[in-house]
């Protein structure tokens, strides 16, 4: 019971990652609480941190910044992937048992994408099974 204040400050910080006045007010909040709070939350985090970091420019948001938040300030997801990665390595340094794993997960996510590039890549060229292999434990 004591959490439910604290989890809905996350879910409208999360929610209202695309404005960037929300964001500030919500990083600066962020900064004022303890991070072993934050520990329960790392993979929701990291996933948001994922898709702030992988999401391209938006186009059509009405403002002609490109940010797709609509205020005209160019600056659109940039706040809040800034505000969540310092807070992921605040975490990180804090309590390094509980995100690293979390980090690491997000570090080796695209090895599959590389492996079947890798392996494709030695069909297409008519190597030998084992010799792909050998080679991705080198990208590994």
């Amino acid at each position: 019971m004591a959490d439910t204040p604290f989890f809905r400050f996350v879910s409208l910080w999360f929610s209202n990652s695309s404005d960037s006045s929300a964001c500030k007010m919500a990083s600066a909040a962020a900064a004022q609480v303890r991070s072993h709070r934050f520990v329960q939350l790392s993979r929701q985090m990291a996933a948001r941190l994922t898709c702030a970091s992988s999401a391209g420019p938006a186009e059509g948001d009405g403002d002609g910044d490109g940010d797709g938040d609509g205020d005209g300030d160019g600056d659109g997801d940039a706040g809040f992937g800034a505000a969540l990665s310092g807070l992921m390595v605040r975490c990180a340094r804090e309590h390094p048992f509980h995100i690293v794993p979390v980090l690491m997960a997000l570090v080796h996510a695209n090895k599959d994408d590389e492996i079947t590039a890798a392996a494709a890549a030695a069909a297409a060229t008519g190597q030998d099974r084992n010799v792909w292999l050998i080679q991705i434990h080198y990208v590994i």
